[in-house]
């Protein structure tokens, strides 16, 4: 790959095979190491090898200093404009909407990520393509997702897609990667020798100690000793190696004259690359006066796509510490003048171009901060409200933003900046609201204080407050968006009447989404119906939607409803990021919906490991409201599956809990997973009161949402111990209420509850039919087999026994394909009750032996027999290796065996090749 680089040869050979194999199938890669490990210069080997062979090489790079939504994908797609043709409208729309060509709603990354796809794929029916991306750690979260997803699909199409990260790396769509070590000590030394022969050993020995295997430190240490140094070995004391890097780039860069120093400070603090808002911003072409940084290496300039890159990331931080305050207030002045479209960049520049306080730089800093936060910018909101706070000249207008910049953080934190007491937010004003707020959120995620006593004070201080209008109604709803979540907690009936008092406050201003959640998450049963339709369109709607109240408080309105399966691919965006990511509400909130949902869908691992990793997430961030419902999660597929102990265990906790801080909803919570604990071994008394306790039969209690969760504990319960009158009681009130319209489960649970309640086998058999023909009920799979079980049980005891096992054997194959052992068991007598002479029929199971494993356990043990490893096996049934070895564990007592290798034997029912014949 034309001039070697000294200690690379074997990543040399790596990106050789990669060219190779890319330009003839397609294929992605992704080289991870330490700033300075020679990243940046493979990739250039890389690119300059590829156009050698005739690739159509395109290049792009993330920054450190500013995240603007696609911007990486301009190098890229820009060139491929001209191609356009092979695009839908919808696809064209969105990209050049992204590119910023069009004006548009925000397109969704999804419809970007497929638009570049096929311009890329169709660009390589001419020849190979391949895209470089450097600093893939720095990328924008958008375009990151378009590669990535580019990166997953470009097999079998000569689309090469090649990138660099620094460590820890966030990976590239389950690419391939290669992680650059540090150069070895015998690499290190030959190349300084081979690039500074003329070091004395003494200063030899002290650059390799101090550049411990860097490249670019070995590289550049040496051209910052002065001639005087070198001549007398007189090097420092303390070289930090950051330090150092850093004024080696200082260094060159004052070498430079003013005038291209001054363009490269422009270039540093714009951060956007654009040459041509640096030519607005020096209102003069700029490309002549950059030409000696470009000759010098510092950066790189793309005429073409009017495009500059500093060469190293440090180069960027080293123009800034060379300058100073008097000589960046104009720069920034400049460039705040040269993006006047652009309100967020402008907003930065003029609050960096002043010293002192200017209500009209913070005002629109301020107004700035609120589009970040309604586009999911936590961060950027935080930093403009803060430096809003700063250049406030009125105490009352600091202390309103510093307060709203702690109700976001709040958010990403759970907890409050130290010392949070801004000036100016004192009662009544618009910032006690925020402050009191951000206290309330830290408080009910904390699980701090009891909910009633945080709801009290939350009330209070909005009674005291009077504004109204602009901040005073942000305050206003921020306050109000906190006390819903806290009555919600509470559960309790008269929490709910200044809150609703509260909400009628607001009156058209408020939120539709915090409106369709406290309605339909505080008392469903009764509000739930007639705001149906418009919870279905705001659903429908929550593609294009990018304000992250509404894609966190949309889906918590569908939870009880049963429209989480319709918010899915919405949550898993939310929910995205690596298990050590930082925790916060929204991606917390959105791994209990998937949770959940994915309970409700039967996909248990998946709703197993997501509450797991939630759990592990409000351990490391201390959100223990949070995590409760996480708990209640893990006992739920617990009882489910007939882990007593781990329901037992965290029934205990949650009751303990809510208990001690007025948290009815969690003591609520525990008591389903109690209730569907009992059903399953058959304990039909405690399964009862369980759910009565929850709700009394024959009504819905009011703001008891977990009641449309014990249906079918509380009527089956009833039913068999004998408590007829409460049965019927409550499937009347399933119908009076018209549960059936809420949703296809609820249709399903509603029938399937006045079956069980009717003394009358025909009617009963009639409403069993009606249950389980419910258009789409089966996307439930447990209460769906809950309800042909009780129908088989009906049957049987109708004596019709044929139909009886149909219906039970049916309930028996998705209680074993769940797992759901305690209702298999179930399933397994009723069988047994409903065959001929009281046996199993021939179709059940053995007690031992591969009869006595589920469908999906003999599968994986078939394929372990086949010699797949755990790894191999969880590919081809989308499960975790350490799921297969659960199953693994379960499946050799089963068998009589102890190992791996007496699987096949095992499952010929052949004896051991080792043992007597």
């Amino acid at each position: 790959m034309g001039e070697s680089l000294r200690g690379r040869q074997r990543e040399l050979a790596l990106l050789e095979a990669f060219l190779g194999r890319s330009a003839v199938e397609g294929g992605a890669l992704l080289l991870t190491g330490e700033p300075g490990m020679g990243k940046t210069a493979l990739l250039q080997k890389a690119a300059d090898r590829a156009e050698q062979d005739g690739s159509r090489v395109f290049r792009t790079a993330g920054s450190a200093v500013e995240s603007i939504s696609f911007s990486a994908l301009a190098p890229i797609a820009m060139p491929l404009i001209p191609d356009d043709d092979v695009l839908s409208a919808a696809h064209r729309e969105a990209l050049f909407v992204a590119l910023g060509l069009a004006d548009g709603r925000p397109p969704r990354p999804a419809t970007v990520s497929q638009a570049v796809l096929t311009l890329l794929r169709t660009a390589s029916h001419s020849g190979p393509v391949l895209v470089v991306v450097d600093d893939l750690q720095w990328l924008d979260p958008f375009s990151a997702e378009v590669l990535r997803f580019a990166a997953r699909r470009v097999s079998g199409s000569r689309v090469g897609l090649l990138a660099a990260s620094r460590t820890p790396a966030g990976g590239l769509g389950g690419a391939p990667s290669h992680n650059l070590a540090a150069l070895d000590r015998e690499g290190a030394k030959a190349l300084l020798a081979e690039r500074f022969p003329a070091l004395a050993p003494r200063v030899r020995q002290r650059l390799l100690d101090e550049a411990r295997g860097n490249p670019l430190a070995l590289l550049e240490l040496p051209i910052a000793l002065s001639s005087r140094q070198l001549a007398l070995q007189d090097l420092p004391a303390v070289l930090p190696l950051s330090d150092r890097l850093q004024g080696i780039f200082a260094a060159r860069i004052t070498l430079l004259p003013q005038a291209t120093q001054d363009l490269l400070l422009l270039a540093a603090l714009d951060s956007t690359g654009d040459l041509r808002v640096l030519s607005a911003a020096a209102a003069d072409p700029v490309v002549d006066g950059l030409a000696p940084a470009e000759r010098a290496g510092i950066i790189r300039i793309d005429d073409e796509n009017h495009r500059l890159a500093f060469r190293h990331p440090l180069t960027r931080s080293a123009v800034a510490g060379l300058s100073t305050a008097a000589s960046r207030r104009p720069a920034h002045q400049s460039l705040a003048r040269a993006l006047s479209g652009h309100p967020e960049q402008r907003a930065r520049h003029l609050s960096a171009s002043t010293d002192r306080p200017d209500e009209g730089v913070a005002a629109q800093l301020e107004q700035c901060a609120r589009h970040m936060a309604h586009r999911g910018n936590a961060a950027g909101a935080i930093t403009a409200l803060t430096q809003a706070a700063d250049l406030s000249p009125a105490p009352d207008d600091c202390g309103r933003r510093l307060a709203e910049a702690a109700y976001i953080s709040s958010d990403l934190t759970w907890q409050l900046p130290q010392g949070m007491t801004p000036p100016g937010t004192g009662p009544g004003t618009a910032g006690a609201l925020h402050l009191a707020a951000a206290t309330a959120a830290t408080a009910v995620i904390n699980g701090t204080r009891d909910m009633n006593t945080i709801h009290r004070h939350l009330v209070t201080e909005i009674d005291t407050h009077t504004g109204t209008g602009g901040s005073s109604e942000e305050g206003l709803i921020a306050a109000a968006t906190q006390l819903v979540t806290m009555t919600m907690f509470a559960e309790r009936p008269e929490l709910w009447t200044p809150c609703r008092a509260v909400l009628d406050r607001l009156g058209p201003r408020l939120p539709q989404a915090l409106r369709l959640q406290a309605a339909l998450q505080g008392d469903p049963v009764r509000e739930a119906l007639p705001l149906l339709p418009e919870l279905d369109a705001a659903i429908a709607s929550l593609h294009a939607e990018t304000d992250p109240d509404v894609l966190l408080r949309i889906p918590a309105a569908a939870t009880y409803v049963d429209r989480l399966p319709a918010c899915r691919d919405v949550i898993r965006r939310q929910a995205s990021g690596p298990p050590e990511a930082t925790a916060s509400t929204r991606r917390i909130l959105a791994q209990l919906y998937l949770s959940l949902d994915a309970f409700g869908a039967g996909t248990w691992e998946e709703a197993r490991l997501t509450a797991q990793q939630c759990l592990a997430a409000c351990g490391r961030a201390e959100g223990r409201s949070f995590a409760q419902v996480a708990k209640y999660h893990i006992a739920l597929l617990a009882a489910a599956t007939g882990d007593a102990a781990t329901t037992t265990a965290m029934a205990r906790e949650l009751k303990s809990w809510g208990t001690a801080r007025g948290a009815r909803l969690v003591r609520s919570l525990a008591r389903h997973a109690e209730a569907l604990a009992a059903a399953g071994r058959g304990d039909f008394d405690a399964a009862y009161r369980d759910a009565a306790a929850i709700s009394p039969p024959g009504t819905f209690a009011p703001h008891a949402p977990t009641a449309l969760w014990v249906c079918l504990e509380l009527v089956e319960g009833a039913v068999a111990t004998g408590r007829h009158e409460a049965a019927r009681a409550h499937a009347d009130a399933m119908l009076r209420y018209r549960l059936p319209e809420f949703s296809p489960r609820l249709a399903l649970v509603s029938y399937g509850c006045a079956a069980m309640a009717s003394g009358d086998d025909e009617e009963a058999i009639r409403l069993f039919e009606r249950a389980l023909s419910v258009p789409q009920a089966d996307c439930w799979p447990f209460d769906h087999a809950r309800v042909r079980l009780a129908y088989g049980r009906r049957l049987r005891r109708a004596s019709c026994r044929p139909e009886s096992r149909a219906q039970s054997q049916a309930a028996l194959a998705t209680f074993e394909t769940l797992d759901a052992r305690p209702w298999a068991a179930r399933a397994a007598r009723e069988l047994r009750a409903a065959a001929p002479g009281g046996r199993m029929p021939t179709a059940g199971r053995d007690l031992t032996g591969p009869g006595a494993l589920t469908r999906h356990e003999l599968e994986i043990a078939q394929l372990a027999a086949g010699g797949h490893t755990n790894k191999q096996i969880g590919e081809r049934l989308h499960l975790s290796p350490r799921t297969v070895s659960t199953h693994l564990y379960r499946i050799f007592p089963k068998l009589g065996i102890t190992s791996r290798a007496a699987l096949r034997d095992a499952l010929t029912g052949e004896p051991p090749s080792g043992d007597a014949r």
